[in-house]
């Protein structure tokens, strides 16, 4: 009877190893959740004020922007820049690594403002205008960008679920994801790395009159997207 116990036993410890993984795979992943939830924005919302609408963007200007990170107030990473963008123009910042390109799309999404001097939309202050009307009249290609584990076509569809098929093949097209139709599976290919950043510039294709930025635009292609 004894033998037979420990023999039980024996068995329902090694169920169990699956269950703690799962437990401690659990704890990590509500650490990165709760991490993230109760991180503090560094431009805190209050559309609720007296903030001004925004429909469009024309006009971008930087005046003596200067900036350094949170993280890293002893360091400047943009100093006394300016500059204007208008509506209709394709501009390309060049540079080293850490030599402010991203920290310009940054503060024109207005994730974060400037250490001194003003950034202008339309004229006026940037942080005059409500932060959800701004960012809603401009789209965003990350260095990093993500979409969801699925087909091409799903992930096309997200930014408008109700598109036509004429639509959908426009948007494509302004993409310039006509190179799908030579893949075997066709709109119905999972998305791979190498196709990351020309689906997001297709899902940014729903948003007529957005300011695009394209950050590090050519990252993510490979030779097939090329």
């Amino acid at each position: 009877t004894i033998f037979f116990c420990i023999f039980i036993g024996s068995f329902f410890m090694g169920q169990i190893d699956p269950s703690i993984k799962a437990i401690g795979s659990a704890q990590m992943a509500a650490y990165r959740f709760f991490k993230v939830h109760d991180n503090k924005p560094a431009i805190q919302r209050r559309d609720a004020d007296e903030r001004k609408e925004v429909s469009s963007i024309e006009t971008f200007a930087f005046e003596q922007v200067h900036f350094s990170y949170p993280a890293r107030p002893t360091v400047t990473v943009l100093g006394g820049v300016t500059l204007t963008i208008n509506r209709g123009q394709k501009v390309a910042f060049v540079g080293e690594s850490g030599s402010g390109k991203s920290t310009i799309m940054a503060l024109l999404e207005r994730f974060y403002d400037p250490s001194s001097g003003v950034v202008y939309v339309n004229g006026w202050d940037m942080r005059t205008f409500k932060i959800n009307a701004l960012r809603k009249c401009i789209g965003y290609v990350g260095q990093e960008p993500v979409l969801f584990s699925q087909s091409i076509r799903a992930n096309i569809m997200q930014g408008n679920p109700e598109a036509t098929k004429e639509q959908f093949q426009q948007a494509c097209a302004d993409a310039q994801l006509t190179f799908v139709d030579s893949l075997p599976d066709k709109y119905n290919t999972f998305v791979g790395a190498g196709l990351l950043t020309p689906l997001c510039i297709c899902c940014l294709g729903w948003r007529v009159g957005a300011r695009e930025h394209h950050d590090k635009v050519t990252s993510h292609y490979d030779l097939i997207a090329s």
